[in-house]
């Protein structure tokens, strides 16, 4: 029986492949009509006799007219297009319908024996580190490894801070590797002293921005290794972490580095033209989006000062509102 059926599929499939522009040209005259004779086939598509009588004898072999007498002059009706294609549209879904199941198939099989071999493979890409001890010692070993760039996305709290690990980033500052450091906004108001550190880091060489949010805690090294912790409750951060090699993981980590860095505010240091420190500090905090409050907190100033600095910047710069301070600030190029 399954014989049978393919061998049915076979002659539809034929009679499609087989059925060429000039004939399906034919059979749409011979639709039209109750009946046709080659003479007024020929007049309709503008051919010769000969060449329209060849095309419905061709027609009446792959079942598409029938030849209604055997007359000198022959005369032919169709059959209908649901029998004629239909039939063989129907045959080519079932025959699509057993391929498609046999494609299913195959493809748990593959993806049995991917997995398999990923299992395999994946210790080559990702290497766990469970503990705190472990996941600090593997962050100072990937900072000590960089040779050109370390870019980090920091939220609060940080996940891994000692002494050790300052080090090796001084060390790694020191012998020209360049670091650029995105800081959700939020940990320069929670970490006292932050701001000051982050002033020397930029002071250093290093490159600052701020972010109103971080989606994840990141370190990537020399775009080659990535570092992340694996619990996203900040709490527990530094409870395990993974070191990512290269890897369509690395280059989506890479990807969105490289997103929320453009889209960040650089932190500068350097007193603008017009500009005291303190002026330059409460601008650049206020830019990032801190209160007055928290740039007062931050600064180890009081509220009074924080207000009367940005009042002389607004005179300073003639702005009537703190948004056209920023559009100041931003084109006498004070933010960057």
């Amino acid at each position: 029986m399954r014989r049978e059926h393919a061998k049915a599929v076979s002659r539809h499939e034929q009679r499609m492949i087989d059925l060429d522009p000039h004939l399906l040209a034919a059979y749409r005259v011979a639709v039209s009509v109750t009946s046709l004779e080659p003479g007024v086939l020929a007049a309709r598509l503008a051919v010769g006799e000969h060449e329209a009588e060849a095309a419905l004898e061709s027609l009446a072999v792959f079942g598409f007219v029938t030849r209604l007498n055997h007359d000198p002059v022959p005369r032919y009706v169709a059959v209908s297009p649901d029998v004629a294609i239909g039939d063989g549209l129907r045959a080519r879904e079932d025959a699509l319908r057993t391929a498609m199941r046999d494609v299913a198939h195959l493809q748990e099989v593959y993806d049995l024996a991917s997995a398999e071999a990923s299992a395999a493979e994946l210790g080559e890409v990702i290497e766990v580190m469970r503990g705190a001890e472990q996941v600090a010692q593997g962050f100072a070993r990937i900072q000590a490894s960089a040779r050109r760039e370390v870019c980090a996305l920091v939220s609060n709290p940080v996940a891994v801070t000692s002494s050790a690990v300052n080090a090796v980033e001084d060390e790694a500052v020191a012998r020209g590797v360049q670091y650029r450091v995105l800081i959700e906004r939020e940990l320069v108001s929670a970490q006292d002293g932050e701001w000051g550190r982050l002033r020397e880091a930029v002071v250093g060489g290093e490159e600052v921005r701020v972010a109103e949010r971080v989606p994840l805690k990141l370190t990537i090294v020399d775009r080659e290794r990535a570092f992340l912790p694996v619990l996203a409750d900040p709490e527990r951060a530094s409870a395990a972490a993974l070191i990512v090699r290269p890897s369509a993981l690395l280059t989506g980590l890479v990807s969105l580095f490289d997103k929320c860095w453009d889209a960040a505010i650089p932190m500068n240091v350097d007193v603008a033209p017009g500009l005291d420190d303190l002026g330059a500090q409460v601008l650049s905090l206020l830019m990032v989006g801190h209160t007055d409050e928290a740039c007062a907190r931050i600064l180890g100033v009081s509220l009074r000062t924080v207000q009367r600095r940005v009042r002389e910047l607004m005179e300073i710069t003639g702005s009537q509102t703190r948004m056209q301070l920023g559009w100041h600030a931003a084109r006498e190029g004070w933010l960057t």
